[in-house]
């Protein structure tokens, strides 16, 4: 006998701090921790999330399983997000949408640019991604 749990749905104004519920603490770790750890402000928009986990695929915690195919997906666009990019760095604010998209344990995260400023001037970022 197998049970199929699906749960879908649509994300209005979440913030980083409560993206963290919705993203199971074993999918694409290095990349939930790195979010967590560094995206410290911002909002989401109309966002799309889909989890589906048969009886007995989900990991326990502590548990090192494979997730099943086509268990996680995630379509999320944010805006004002505010993330700081190494240790030590002040919070920079992204200009224009924000993007992640993850099945299953691929992650990508893209966002339109930003801008740094410091004593020798500004530095312009644009088109960014992480994979």
């Amino acid at each position: 006998m197998e049970f199929d749990i699906g749960v879908t749905g649509e994300a209005h104004a979440i913030s980083p701090d409560d993206l963290k519920r919705f993203w199971p603490y074993y999918a694409a770790k290095e990349g939930r921790d790195w979010f967590l750890k560094n995206v410290v402000a911002g909002e989401l928009g109309r966002s799309t999330m889909r989890y589906s986990f048969p009886i007995g695929t989900m990991p326990q915690p502590g548990e090192n399983k494979p997730l099943p195919k086509n268990s996680i997906f995630m379509d999320l666009v944010a805006r004002g997000i505010q993330v700081v990019p190494m240790d030590g760095m002040k919070p920079i604010t992204i200009e224009g949408d924000t993007r992640l998209s993850m099945r299953d344990t691929d992650l990508t995260i893209s966002a339109d640019g930003a801008s740094l400023t410091n004593t020798g001037g500004s530095i312009a970022v644009a088109n960014v991604g992480f994979t």
